[in-house]
C-alpha cells in the first residue's frame, strides 16, 4: 500500500466511512463532507484518489464504501483511537463527552508499537467509554449486538449498548441527561409524525429526537412485552397503557393501570378474549386491545 495511503487525512476519511456505514453499507458523499467538515468537492476528490488506491469502491446513485483493504485500515484507525478514549477516560478522568476528539488528536501521531503496549497496559479492553468495539490487532471487530433506540416500542425497556454519534454537543448533550452505555431506560411515549420519544430513566423523563435516538444502540429488555404475549399463570406489572380518549378511560375503569399487577387467568378456546385478574377482579379483553398495554415479567410473589 502506497505511503501516502497513510496520511492523517487519509486515514480521516476511512475512519469516517467505517463509523457511518459500519464499513459495510455505501456512505453518500455529502454525508462524509458534512461529518469532516468540508466541501462535498473536496470529498468526491478524495475518493476518487481512495478509489484509484483500492481502499474504497463506488456505487453510484448510493455511495462510497470501503474496500477489504480500506476496511482493515479504517479498523486500524479506529483501534488506536479507541484504546486511548479507554486511557483518557478511564486513567485521566476526562469527561466522557470529551475523549473521542481528544482521542481523535492522538490517534494519528501513535506508531504500531505505542498501540499494542497501550493496548496491554489497559488490559486488553474490547469496549470504548461509548459502548462501541475495539478492533483487534488483524482489524477485526465484533459489530454490537443491539438495535437501535427508535426501533423501541412505547413501554419498552432497554439497556443502552453503545453510543454511536461523535459529534462533542451531542456527546455532552446525552453525558448531562446520563444516557450512557450501561444505563437502563424505558420508552414513555412516542410523539406523532416522527417526533421525539420521551425516555424514563429513574425518576427523569428525557425528550430525544428520532435522528440521535438511531445512534443508540440498545439491548432490548426481555421482561419488557405488550399484555398479549403473557401466557395463562404468569404475573407482570403494567408499565405502560396505550389507546386514547374512551378506551384508555375505559382501561383505567377497569384497574389497568400503571404500576398496577396482572395475571393471565384463562383463554377462550379460539384464542379470544383472554380473562386477567386485576385489582380483585376477573375481567376479559380481545387481544387487539391487550396488545395496547405494556407490562415487565418478574416476581412478585402471591396474587
Amino acid at each position: 500500500m502506497q505511503e501516502n495511503a497513510r496520511s492523517e487525512s487519509v486515514e480521516m476519511y476511512l475512519k469516517t466511512l467505517a463509523e457511518l456505514g459500519l464499513g459495510q453499507e455505501p456512505v453518500p458523499i455529502a454525508r462524509v463532507a458534512e461529518r469532516l467538515g468540508v466541501t462535498q468537492v473536496s470529498a468526491s476528490e478524495m475518493m476518487q484518489r481512495l478509489g484509484k488506491q483500492d481502499l474504497v469502491a463506488h456505487t453510484p446513485y448510493k455511495g462510497v464504501a470501503l474496500t477489504p483493504d480500506g476496511r482493515q485500515l479504517a479498523n486500524n484507525v479506529i483501534r488506536r483511537q479507541r484504546l486511548w478514549e479507554c486511557f483518557l477516560a478511564n486513567h485521566l478522568k476526562l469527561a466522557w463527552s470529551r475523549v473521542y476528539d481528544l482521542a481523535c488528536a492522538l490517534e494519528h501521531a501513535t506508531s504500531p508499537e505505542v498501540t499494542e503496549s497501550l493496548d496491554a497496559y489497559l488490559g486488553h479492553p474490547t469496549l470504548c467509554p461509548h459502548g462501541n468495539p475495539i478492533p483487534d490487532v488483524n482489524g477485526k471487530v465484533e459489530p454490537v449486538s443491539g438495535v437501535p433506540l427508535s426501533a423501541l416500542a412505547v413501554g419498552q425497556a432497554a439497556r443502552i449498548l453503545a453510543v454511536q454519534e461523535s459529534a462533542p454537543d451531542v456527546l455532552d448533550y446525552l453525558q448531562k441527561r446520563s444516557l450512557l452505555p450501561g444505563q437502563t431506560i424505558r420508552v414513555e411515549e412516542a410523539a406523532p409524525l416522527q417526533g421525539p420519544l420521551t425516555l424514563r430513566l429513574g425518576d427523569d423523563e428525557i425528550a430525544l429526537g428520532l435522528n440521535l435516538a438511531a445512534m443508540i444502540q440498545v439491548e432490548p429488555l426481555s421482561s419488557t412485552m405488550p399484555l398479549s404475549e403473557l401466557r395463562p399463570g404468569q404475573r407482570a406489572t403494567i408499565v405502560h397503557v396505550g389507546g386514547h380518549g374512551p378506551i384508555r378511560r375505559r382501561y383505567m375503569e377497569m384497574g389497568i393501570v400503571k404500576g398496577e399487577t396482572v395475571r393471565v387467568e384463562r383463554v377462550a378456546p379460539l384464542g379470544d378474549p383472554v380473562e386477567y385478574f386485576v385489582k380483585g377482579y376477573h375481567l376479559s379483553l380481545r387481544r387487539e386491545e391487550a396488545g395496547q398495554i405494556m407490562v415487565e415479567t418478574g416476581d412478585f410473589g402471591s396474587l
